[in-house]
C-alpha cells in the first residue's frame, strides 16, 4: 500500500471521526438546498491531482450531465495535505460546503472498484503492484469542493447560504442599481479596501465569507458609523454586546471601529447565534433584532425559517428587508462587473499591513508631526482610536498601524517623541438635554476639566449621542521628560 493511499485511508478516518479543529454544529441542507437557484448551485469540481495509473471497474464514471470528471489518469492522488491549510472538515463552514455538495449530486456518492497500480524505485529496480479497494470518489469531491469555496477565489457566488431571490430581494437589487447606486458604489469602494483582511477573519473563524456583506448593509465599511441606538463601529455593535465579545471600549479607544477585532468578535457572535438558532438566516435576523425577538417570534408562531417569520407580523420590518438587503448586496457585489459597477480600491482606505509597537502613551498630533503625516491620516490607519493619546501603559505596549515606510521612520523618530501620563477615565453618552456644566455636576467635577478633557468640544454643539470623556480625579495629561524608548 503505497504512501498516497495510506494517506487517503487517514483522512477518511479523520473525517469520520471529526478532526477535531473545530466542534460546532452540523448544518441544515435537505429540502432547504432544494430552493438553491441554479446560478447559486455549486459545480462538481474535476480532480487536479498529478496522475498516476489508476483503472475503474465502472465503466460509466463519467455521464455528462453533472460535470464529475473521474478520469483514469487522477483520482485517488491525494494526501491530507491537500486539505489542511485554511481548511476544517468539521467547522461550521466546513460541514455545509462538504453537506452541501452531498445533498446537491448524491448520484456522485456511490462507492467504486478503484485498481491503483503502486510504483515504487529500490535499487534501480521499478517495482508496480496492483491495489484493489471501494473508494467513494465523492467524499473526495466533495472535500474538494468544501476546500476550494473556503481557500480559493471569493469574487464569485460562495454556496455556504442558500441564495433566496424574491420580489423583497429584487427590489433591493433594483434600488441599489439605481437610486441607491452612488451609496451602494462608495460601499463596494469601502468593500474592496477590506475584503483581503475581514473575509479571511471569517474564513478563518469557521463564518461562511458571505457574512463579508452583512458589515456592508451595517455600516457601508464606514468604521465611524453610529445609528440611532448607539450601535456602533464596522459590525454595528452596541456596546453591552462588543463587551461580551471581548472588544474594549474606554476613553482611548474604540474596538467595535476596528474592523479585523470587529470581525472577530461578530464572527464568534454569529457563531453563537447559528449555534443557539440552526440556521445561518435566523442567525442573520437575529443579529439584526436580537436572538430574543427572534426565538420568541418562533415561539408565538411556531415556524422554524426565517422566510415563514417574514410572512408574520412578529418580525420589526427593518428585520423583514434586512435579510433581502444582504442577499442584494451579495448577488450584485460578488459580479460587480457584470452588474455595470466597475469598483477600484479606494488607497487611503486600505489599512496598512506593518504595525509599531508604542511603548508609552504620546499624544496623536505630535506623533504625526515628527512622522510628517496628518493627524487624520494616523486616525484613518488607526479608526479604533477616539482619544488624542495611544492609551495608557500597558504590558506588551500598544501596536499602531503605519505604512512600511513610516514604520520604519518610527525607529528614528521614537526616542524624540515624549511620553504623557495618562489616567483612565469614563465615557459617558450625551443625552437630550443635557448640557456640560449639567454633565461636570453629575460626575462632581470642573466645568473647565470636562472641556480639558475633551478638546474641540463646543459646549453650544453638544448633540445627543456624542461620546465625552469623563476625567478621573487623577488624570494628567502633564508632558513627562521620560521617553518612548524606555
Amino acid at each position: 500500500m503505497n504512501n498516497k493511499f495510506t494517506s487517503w485511508l487517514l483522512l477518511t478516518l479523520a473525517i469520520a471521526i471529526g478532526s477535531g479543529c473545530a466542534t460546532s454544529s452540523q448544518d441544515k441542507t435537505g429540502d432547504e438546498l432544494q430552493s438553491v437557484p441554479a446560478i447559486a448551485r455549486p459545480q462538481p469540481i474535476t480532480a487536479t491531482s498529478d496522475p498516476i495509473d489508476v483503472e475503474s471497474e465502472d465503466s460509466s464514471e463519467t455521464d455528462g450531465t453533472t460535470g464529475l470528471s473521474v478520469q483514469t489518469k487522477e483520482s485517488p492522488d491525494w494526501d491530507i495535505e491537500d486539505f489542511e491549510q485554511g481548511f476544517c472538515a468539521d467547522d461550521i463552514y466546513g460541514q455545509y460546503l462538504t453537506n452541501q455538495y452531498r445533498s446537491l449530486y448524491p448520484e456522485q456518492m456511490q462507492t467504486r472498484k478503484i485498481k491503483v497500480v503502486s510504483t515504487t524505485k529500490k535499487r534501480g529496480k521499478i517495482k508496480k503492484k496492483v491495489v484493489t479497494y471501494k473508494k467513494n470518489e465523492g467524499e473526495y469531491q466533495a472535500l474538494l469542493y468544501a476546500s476550494t469555496r473556503m481557500n480559493g477565489k471569493t469574487d464569485s457566488y460562495f454556496g455556504a447560504i442558500p441564495v433566496v431571490v424574491n420580489q423583497d430581494v429584487y427590489y433591493w437589487i433594483h434600488y441599489f442599481k439605481t437610486s441607491g447606486r452612488k451609496v451602494f458604489l462608495k460601499w463596494m469602494m469601502r468593500g474592496e479596501s477590506l475584503r483581503q483582511i475581514v473575509q479571511p477573519v471569517l474564513q478563518d473563524q469557521g463564518i461562511p465569507i458571505e457574512f463579508f456583506y452583512l458589515a456592508m448593509i451595517e455600516s457601508g465599511f464606514n468604521h465611524g458609523a453610529k445609528s440611532v441606538a448607539q450601535a456602533e463601529g464596522t459590525w454595528q455593535f452596541m456596546k453591552g454586546t462588543a463587551k461580551l465579545y471581548g472588544l474594549k471600549i474606554n476613553r482611548f479607544v474604540d474596538e467595535r471601529r476596528d474592523p479585523i477585532k470587529s470581525t472577530m468578535a461578530a464572527a464568534n457572535y454569529l457563531k453563537d447565534l447559528y449555534a443557539d438558532l440552526g440556521d445561518w438566516y435566523l442567525a442573520m435576523a437575529a443579529y439584526n433584532a436580537g436572538p430574543g425577538r427572534i426565538r420568541g417570534a418562533m415561539k408565538r408562531t411556531g415556524q422554524s425559517t426565517y422566510w415563514e417569520l417574514a410572512e408574520t407580523p412578529h418580525l420589526p420590518y427593518e428585520t423583514k428587508q434586512y435579510v433581502p438587503k444582504v442577499l442584494a448586496a451579495l448577488l450584485l457585489a460578488s459580479e460587480a462587473k457584470a452588474n455595470g459597477f466597475d469598483v477600484q480600491a479606494n488607497s487611503g482606505d486600505i489599512l496598512p499591513d506593518s504595525e509599531v509597537n508604542i511603548k508609552t502613551p504620546v499624544k496623536l498630533d505630535d506623533l504625526a508631526l515628527h512622522l510628517g503625516i496628518s493627524l487624520q491620516s494616523l486616525k484613518k490607519w488607526n479608526p479604533e482610536l477616539i482619544g488624542h493619546t495611544t492609551p495608557p501603559k500597558q504590558e506588551g505596549g500598544y501596536s499602531l498601524r503605519l505604512p512600511a515606510i513610516y514604520a520604519i521612520a518610527w525607529k528614528d523618530v521614537e526616542s524624540q517623541i515624549q511620553s504623557v501620563s495618562v489616567n483612565d477615565g469614563k465615557i459617558h453618552i450625551v443625552k437630550r438635554g443635557e448640557t456640560l456644566a449639567r454633565i461636570a455636576r453629575r460626575y462632581a467635577i470642573s466645568l473647565k476639566d470636562l472641556k480639558a478633557a475633551n478638546p474641540g468640544l463646543v459646549a453650544h454643539k453638544l448633540k445627543p449621542g456624542v461620546s465625552i470623556t469623563i476625567p478621573s480625579p487623577g488624570m494628567a495629561s502633564k508632558t513627562t521628560t521620560a521617553d518612548n524608548a524606555g
